[in-house]
């Protein structure tokens, strides 16, 4: 059974379907989406290469489709494209919808504060690869938006952020603990020793972290992108 493939067409199928819809308009966005999450995907695929090779992640064969890029399944690298498209669109929702923007030191003091939390985190879990790292890289682009960018969008950012979330327990729900009634077996498997073992259902709760990286570094790519073309047109 190709869950993952399966997976990855019903989280692009809603978003893909809506992109067209006369209010948000997603398609205007796509000069400036696709070499966001083309950019974003690249680093993401790299870093996805060198912990499947170092053992930190596996997957099971059973429930792919047993093609690879880069030594990676398909699945997996297409999740680098599928999953930021679904949520960004979630993101244009959220803007068309909370029309408020924030003064930018407001940006610098939400995007600070997490940023310290995940740099303690990153020293606090040293030995755990995958918290160590996702909590460094984050900590890392936290302090990029909150010292440099000082995005006026964050808040809108944060709250399609938390509603991706959703969706994205569901999906990696399945990733993580399998279809109970039809086999138990995870389609991606964690090296206990590697993470912090503290998991939401059956998530580890690194996943969020890494979610909230992927598509911050998506975002920031996207709304430069769209200002650059503004500013271009003028």
């Amino acid at each position: 059974m190709y869950t993952y493939s399966i997976l990855l067409v019903l989280t692009l199928a809603f978003p893909l379907m809506f992109s067209f819809d006369s209010r948000i308009k997603y398609y205007k966005k796509f000069h400036a989406l696709f070499p966001s999450i083309f950019i974003m995907a690249v680093f993401m695929i790299v870093w996805d290469y060198f912990f499947t090779k170092a053992g930190i992640w596996s997957f099971n064969h059973k429930y792919i489709t047993g093609y690879h890029v880069f030594n990676l399944p398909t699945e997996e690298v297409l999740f680098f494209f599928v999953v930021p498209f679904s949520c960004l669109f979630i993101y244009e929702s959220v803007k068309y919808f909370v029309k408020t923007e924030i003064p930018r030191k407001t940006s610098t003091l939400i995007c600070i504060f997490p940023a310290l939390i995940f740099l303690v985190m990153s020293f606090v879990f040293k030995d755990l690869t995958y918290t160590m790292v996702c909590s460094a890289f984050l900590s890392f682009l936290l302090f990029v938006n909150a010292l440099i960018i000082k995005p006026p969008y964050i808040v809108k950012f944060f709250l399609a952020y938390f509603v991706s979330l959703v969706p994205f327990f569901v999906f990696n729900g399945i990733l993580t603990s399998g279809l109970k009634s039809i086999d138990e077996n995870p389609v991606v498997i964690y090296s206990t020793s590697e993470i912090t073992n503290f998991r939401i259902i059956s998530i580890p709760v690194e996943d969020s972290f890494y979610l909230l990286f992927m598509l911050l570094l998506a975002t920031n790519f996207y709304e430069f992108l769209l200002t650059y073309r503004r500013v271009e047109k003028h």
